[in-house]
């Protein structure tokens, strides 16, 4: 579930994330079994091109040796082109995905199947305006006061034109898919075998309609303007790999437009003290430590006067935003400053400061990862997080296959406030490459001859 803010403060202006250019699973029609689906994103790579590959080299070892016994089980790994598929759910209970591993490519693929129902933002029933968002449902009053006359072109931006849908789905697997392809490697432990490797690669397999046999999720994605955030996106898991639930409004394949890291004050002008102190107060607690690595800020501070007195007068500013902080508990180190130019306020950006991608965050629980946010009295946040410094549900995942660990903190992580790749969020791609391989000898990180 994604993190929710229930003060809104004013923001910045930020750019959209550019999404990592990383080439493509096909995703082609369900009918396409998924050995199809590996090959052909491998673009036709063969078992002997891979055994040559992984050949040991040097001498060859004697027949009686353990060398030997290694080799010989190597080669019968390496006969099976494609291990798998496998319907898997990871360890901490949500989510599911199909998982294969190729012995000639050295990848592993996850995908995840799904049908996708669209829904309208806002219908008209009985003459009324309606909605099942309530983000929505001051619009809807709103529009609802207007003349019937022209319901029809304001309520576009909440509905589906068939051409929309088609474009939705090629977004999403783009976005998706570029963001969670070719993140990890893993290299094979066992004696003998340290040249096998795998790198990860995730295929977004959904078409419009209900969900099939051999599907993972039901989708449901209702039409938003482009520019809202409505607060919808959410993964509802049942009782297996193959029963899940996922909710998003159209706009959740763009960085969110209520950029959860990146706030503002104002002064009076030329006053030292900010006109809303409570804010202050409210990031304090918002972004405490939970972890022995939290997040810096970085405060963008404007001041009055001509000159070298703006700057001077910008840096009394941000003594007086570092004082009220450290007096609410934060640990002002952490804070740094820059000057704004001319003016009144003081923008500040947390960590990386990129907004986050709702559909990114989301596909990232149906992997099997839980929520990283947290959620302390005085922050206003809300959702499904813990106070800060709380083992998040997927650290044991993480900690169990040689993974750094994960607490609740809100950071710029994918699975925190932001859309930034942590080494944690590799744990259901190692683990699932373990079950699909039936060979616990895995470890994060490249071959050491690829290192």
């Amino acid at each position: 579930m994604q993190p929710q803010e229930r003060e809104r403060t004013g923001f910045p202006d930020t750019a959209p994330t550019r999404q990592p250019e990383v080439e493509q699973p096909a995703s082609g029609s369900s009918s396409r079994s998924p050995q199809e689906q590996l090959r052909r994103f491998l673009r036709g790579a063969s078992y002997d091109e891979g055994r040559e590959r992984l050949r040991p080299t040097g001498a060859k070892p004697g027949p009686e040796s353990g060398a030997s016994r290694e080799h010989g089980l190597l080669e019968g790994f390496l006969a099976s082109p494609v291990h798998g598929p496998m319907h898997l759910r990871a360890p901490t209970g949500i989510g599911g995905f199909e998982a294969s591993y190729s012995t000639a490519a050295r990848v592993e693929l996850l995908r995840i199947g799904g049908g996708v129902e669209f829904k309208d933002g806002i219908t008209i029933e009985a003459g009324k305006l309606s909605t099942s968002i309530g983000s929505l449902r001051t619009e809807v009053r709103r529009l609802g006061n207007l003349p019937q006359v022209h319901w029809a072109h304001l309520l576009r931006p909440y509905q589906w034109t068939d051409s929309q849908k088609a474009d939705w789905l090629q977004r999403l697997r783009t976005v998706v898919e570029g963001f969670w392809s070719g993140r990890f490697r893993f290299h094979a432990t066992r004696p003998g075998w340290e040249s096998l490797g795998a790198t990860t690669a995730l295929s977004i397999d959904v078409r419009e309609g209900a969900k099939r046999a051999d599907d993972h999720l039901a989708l449901e994605v209702y039409r938003v303007p482009d520019d809202l955030s409505a607060g919808i996106g959410v993964l509802r898991s049942g009782g297996h790999a193959q029963d899940n639930r996922m909710t998003l409004a159209s706009a959740d394949v763009a960085p969110r437009a209520d950029n959860l890291l990146a706030s503002s004050v104002t002064f009076a002008p030329g006053a030292t003290s900010p006109n809303s102190p409570a804010t202050l107060t409210t990031l304090a607690i918002r972004f405490k430590a939970g972890s022995d690595t939290p997040p810096r800020m970085t405060w963008q501070v404007q001041g009055a006067g001509p000159g070298k007195q703006a700057e001077a007068n910008a840096r009394q500013r941000f003594a007086a935003i570092r004082d009220h902080m450290a007096t609410a508990g934060f640990d002002a180190s952490r804070l740094e400053f820059e000057f704004g130019g001319t003016g009144d306020w003081a923008f500040v950006v947390v960590g990386d400061g990129k907004p986050q991608n709702i559909a990114v965050h989301e596909f990232g629980h149906a992997l099997g990862l839980k929520d990283e946010y947290a959620k302390d009295p005085g922050g206003l946040v809300n959702g499904t997080g813990k106070p800060a410094g709380t083992p998040s549900g997927h650290d044991a995942l993480a900690r169990q296959h040689g993974l750094p660990g994960s607490v609740h903190e809100n950071h710029d992580g994918l699975m925190s406030f932001g859309n930034l790749m942590r080494p944690q969020y590799a744990g259901p791609y190692l683990w699932a490459l373990k079950q699909v391989t039936r060979m616990p000898d895995w470890a994060d990180g490249p071959p050491p001859e690829s290192s």
